[in-house]
């Protein structure tokens, strides 16, 4: 869901037509304005945040 709506942040998409989710919140235009011009840190981050909730997913499990 959180997906759809980037789309409607995204001019790129807006542009052709794609509306994306009407309910986006103040964050996640926070998070896309951040990440849109910055690939190498989104792709970081991402990494570092799945890692961690996998890490603790293991843990919970033993």
């Amino acid at each position: 869901m959180k997906l759809v709506n980037f789309a409607s942040l995204d001019p790129s998409l807006t542009n052709r037509g794609i509306k994306g989710a009407t309910n986006t919140g103040k964050l996640d235009k926070i998070v896309f304005e951040e990440f849109t011009e910055n690939w190498e840190d989104l792709t970081l981050q991402s990494e570092l945040l799945l890692k961690s909730y996998l890490t603790k997913k293991m843990i919970l499990l033993k």
